[in-house]
């Protein structure tokens, strides 16, 4: 799919569709290979996943069943930061549980999936949360 960078005060975003990522380092295009790269603390990356794809790959594992709002997608821009050195976006979402098999609970969930092959990095969620996943088939 085709992408647009634009300028957001000191940073750039990376927009797909209705979907968009804010950049907290340098982007640039390059030219020949018509490839996304940033400059990261770990050198020069080339993104090759898309926030539009790393959303759907969290939805399509059940990382992340939904966003709040109830939405398809998030309703703000998704932050494309660094964490140990891989670039991520932060997709913050939530997950529908039954928990004990019959009660609906839903939970916040932050995924910080790789722009670099779109697996999950790391999951941030509460104790409760943790929990809740654990006890629900």
């Amino acid at each position: 799919a085709p992408f647009e960078i634009e300028n957001e005060n000191e940073n750039l975003r990376v927009r797909v569709g209705n979907v968009a990522a804010l950049s907290h380092f340098p982007l640039s295009i390059n030219l020949d290979t018509k490839e996304l790269v940033a400059s990261t603390s770990a050198g020069i990356k080339v993104l090759t996943v898309l926030p539009d794809k790393a959303i759907e790959n969290m939805l399509e594992t059940g990382i992340i069943t939904g966003f709040s709002g109830g939405g398809a997608t998030p309703t703000e821009n998704i932050p494309l930061t660094e964490r140990d050195g891989v670039p991520v976006y932060e997709v913050e979402g939530v997950k529908a549980h039954n928990f004990l098999g019959f009660i609906p609970v839903s939970t916040q969930v932050v995924a910080f999936v790789s722009a670099e092959n779109g697996s999950l990095v790391a999951r941030q969620q509460s104790i409760f949360a943790s929990l809740v996943d654990f006890l629900s088939p």
